[in-house]
């Protein structure tokens, strides 16, 4: 069921179902992540309802290349896209490794304006986030994290009980497990991940065991 949810002051999520990203909002002004496009009404009627006025959204973050992150990106015609410097290169090498022809979609907007970095910093009026480069998932995934307000937007390299796949194109299993153990040395409450139930509270906790049993299995 299509759903939009404050899950903090400033922060709303936008869930379109299981096969669509998460989209979060962030203070009116910047959007991660965008689905795959395919229901571009349904999801403004739902960011309007949520009151989101879509026009003055400035930025769109994708976690990374995938069709179903970053399809709904034309629907920001006005906001500008930032990608980590390896999903960029990929994406402008291979448009199959977004796998929009998984979706039977089309990829309406490939252009990435500004390149993001491990350790850069993107702000909102009233959140600032860390860019944590978490290869695994993809070459350039990445999660933003907000460490005044304990958030972890964790795109597919994390989820509220499972770890995202590293066996599509760019996957890299070793490189998965070291992203993970960068994320448990975070201190975070709340984590939003690319799909499926957020946590709000007691996120580091709860996850850490999922995290250790896919450490197990290594």
């Amino acid at each position: 069921m299509m759903k939009v949810e404050e899950v903090t002051d400033g922060v709303i999520l936008v869930y379109m179902g299981k096969l669509e990203s998460n989209v979060y909002v962030v203070d009116n002004e910047m959007v991660v992540d965008t689905t795959t496009g395919l229901l571009p009404t349904q999801l403004l009627k739902l960011m309007e309802k949520a009151g989101v006025e879509v026009k003055v959204i400035e930025r769109v973050i994708n976690t990374h290349l995938h069709f179903d992150h970053i399809g709904g990106n034309f629907i920001f015609e006005k906001a500008l896209v930032g990608m980590h410097e390896n999903d960029a290169e990929l994406l402008k090498e291979n448009k199959k490794a977004t796998y929009y022809h998984f979706f039977g979609g089309e990829l309406k907007r490939d252009d990435v304006d500004f390149i993001l970095h491990d350790g850069d910093w993107i702000k909102t009026s009233d959140h600032k986030f860390r860019v944590l480069h978490t290869p695994g998932h993809t070459p350039g995934s990445i999660c933003l994290y907000e460490p005044n307000k304990k958030i972890l937007i964790s795109g597919d390299t994390l989820f509220h009980h499972s770890i995202g796949r590293t066996d599509l194109m760019g996957g890299d299993d070793k490189a998965m497990l070291n992203s993970l153990s960068r994320i448990l040395n975070l201190d975070f409450e709340i984590l939003l991940p690319g799909h499926g139930r957020i946590i709000k509270r007691n996120a580091k906790e709860k996850v850490m065991e999922s995290v250790k049993a896919y450490e197990a299995q290594r």
